[in-house]
């Protein structure tokens, strides 16, 4: 008895898109009854296989007959099975640029191999899908940001291709560095700028305007700027791209000015008691600020013509002012003073041995 005879032999196949469209993987499943001892595929591609459920490629549209032989302990079954892989609908996209620096209308161009029975445009901005079959289409985005314009193409086949391009609106970007921000006048400051625009923009004009009446349209990004007369000033640059995109970048303001004149100071007393705070008087012309040394290296400035200090020690002390406009630095004044009398003052230390114990030392000085 022929037992081949007796059994069934078939297969099924699968794709992931359920469209046979080039390549396409297919998945076979054999599902042959009885107890198979090997199974023989030739998928009429020149792609033969001995797995009971092989996964292959098909790269090239065609027809292609699909072979299985089962084979059994002393005989042999087979069934065939034809199959038709479809030409796919390739396809990318291109634009006429990918990067400006406002709106802009954007030219797209669907490039396909094979008649398109539809194209559906996302242009990736929330705006309504459009459908149709033209190959050529344009769209303005009218706000910034990156956005990825895709197109689904259809073929006669039903065979379906992606393909997108990333579209960039940027404004450009400025930032900004000078040599000095303060001095005396007349002073030179180096101005840098550093600027960011999309591919293929180029800046037609930077305009300066130094904030002190002067305003210059030249073709450098860096420039040299010397302010005559005192004052706060506020910077500004502003460039314009041969595309008609406009930015602007405030510097930090600049502070200049000239030595202040004419500095009386002294102190209201010469001598003092230690425990009390001395009192200091300066003005000068034009200044707007003065540092003070009391004689310990540490400065402290004031805006005020009166200011207070309490000295930690007893003795003669020098103690200098510089009157200052604009950090412009006048002349220094010099000044003595005497501190008598005495200063209290304390050191404590707990007791290890007693720790609710402590030691008072008297560090107190003068003739007390």
């Amino acid at each position: 008895m022929n037992l081949a005879v007796c059994q069934t032999v078939d297969f099924t196949y699968s794709v992931n898109n359920n469209q046979l469209c080039s390549p396409a993987k297919i998945k076979f499943t054999q599902q042959s009854s009885g107890n198979a001892k090997g199974f023989l595929w030739d998928f009429g591609n020149n792609v033969r296989s001995n797995l009971a459920n092989p996964e292959i490629i098909y790269n090239n549209p065609g027809s292609y007959t699909v072979r299985l032989i089962v084979v059994y302990n002393n005989n042999t079954a087979e069934i065939s099975k034809n199959i038709i892989i479809k030409p796919n609908a390739s396809a990318s996209l291109t634009s006429d640029r990918d990067q400006f620096c406002s709106a802009a209308a954007v030219q797209f161009t669907a490039h396909t191999n094979a008649a398109i029975s539809n194209v559906q445009w996302d242009f990736g901005d929330n705006t309504a899908i459009q459908n149709g079959n033209s190959s050529l289409i344009s769209h303005t985005y009218s706000n910034f940001g990156d956005f990825t314009a895709k197109i689904t193409c259809t073929n006669s086949n039903g065979c379906i291709s992606v393909a997108s391009k990333l579209i960039k609106i940027k404004e450009p970007i400025i930032t900004g560095s000078f040599t000095r921000s303060n001095g005396c006048v007349p002073i030179a400051n180096n101005f840098y700028s550093f600027i960011s625009i999309p591919t293929n923009s180029t800046v037609n004009n930077y305009k300066w305007d130094f904030g002190d009446g002067n305003v210059f349209n030249n073709v450098s990004p860096n420039l040299i700027h010397t302010y005559v007369s005192p004052g706060n000033f506020a910077p500004k640059l502003t460039i314009t791209t041969n595309d008609g995109c406009i930015k602007s970048f405030n510097f930090d303001s600049v502070h200049y000015g000239t030595a202040p004149t004419n500095i009386v100071a002294h102190p209201l007393s010469t001598v003092f008691c230690g425990s009390e705070s001395a009192s200091f008087f300066a003005k000068a012309d034009n200044a707007d600020y003065y540092d003070w040394d009391f004689g310990n290296g540490t400065i402290v400035s004031t805006t005020d013509t009166l200011i207070k200090h309490k000295f930690s020690s007893l003795g003669t002390k020098t103690v200098s002012v510089t009157p200052r406009y604009n950090n412009c630095t006048g002349a220094t004044q010099v000044m003595q003073v005497e501190v008598i009398g005495v200063i209290a003052k304390f050191s404590f230390q707990n007791n290890c041995n007693n720790r609710r114990t402590f030691n008072l030392n008297n560090a107190s000085s003068g003739s007390n």
